[in-house]
């Protein structure tokens, strides 16, 4: 989560750089980031996941919203391709092969926040992130998946640039992807890509497909802002 509003932050503040703040020296507190801290002592203060959120964007000044699929503590969990059962992202991640199916233990219901985001949004866009621990949980909350399957919205999936640092996700096509998104929201929603040039999208007969430049200048796994937009722009107008 702290990532996620880091993210959104346009604007660096001294807030902003006191949220993304970690200790050194070698007392208690050395390591710890003072924005994970911060998330902390709200829940210890049984305070509501969105509501500290939002807390914190007031402190950062972010204007975007930010949304929890769930507010309920859960863990990815996945079937191996010999069908032992693997616990956590970390874990998930070093697979070599693609697993067998994908869940969350326990079921969580979606925040209703979410729910009600995405049956009022006008666009959805699905990316960037680590295929198997950062998009694929999402599509894993049934009401979410149930929301994605009703929305009329246009869904335009972003990939990423640089290579997933997962093997198993590494080894995926992009029609792999596509597959799978949509295997574990129930129909084929996805109207539009988003790529970098260099990907191989010569399997994508049925959707838009916009190849363009995206890296940031100084970062090259990095989308740049204005490179992105002007990418989704294009994909907008062809879905007319």
């Amino acid at each position: 989560m702290r990532n996620c509003l880091n993210q959104l932050i346009t604007e660096p503040s001294v807030a902003s750089a006191m949220f993304e703040y970690r200790f050194g020296g070698n007392g208690e507190l050395s390591g710890h980031n003072l924005g994970n801290l911060m998330l902390k002592a709200l829940d210890h203060l049984s305070i509501r996941p969105l509501e500290a959120i939002n807390l914190i964007r007031n402190l950062l000044k972010v204007d975007a919203s930010l949304i929890p699929m769930s507010e309920t503590p859960v863990d990815l969990m996945a079937l191996d391709d010999e069908g032992h059962e693997i616990y956590g992202e970390v874990n998930i991640d070093q697979l070599k092969i693609p697993p067998r199916e994908l869940m969350l233990y326990p079921n969580v219901p979606a925040t209703r926040e979410a729910v009600q985001a995405i049956a009022e949004a006008d666009l959805i866009l699905i990316g960037p992130g680590s295929f198997y621990t950062s998009l694929m949980p999402i599509l894993l909350v049934e009401e979410i998946a149930q929301a994605l399957r009703r929305t009329p919205a246009p869904m335009v999936y972003i990939g990423n640039l640089g290579r997933e640092l997962s093997p198993a996700a590494a080894s995926l096509t992009l029609t792999d992807k596509l597959a799978l998104m949509e295997h574990y929201v129930g129909r084929q929603v996805i109207d539009a890509l988003v790529v970098g040039p260099k990907v191989d999208a010569s399997a994508v007969t049925d959707r838009i497909v916009i190849k363009d430049i995206l890296e940031a200048s100084d970062i090259p796994y990095r989308h740049d802002r204005h490179l992105l937009h002007l990418a989704l722009e294009k994909a907008i107008q062809a879905l007319g």
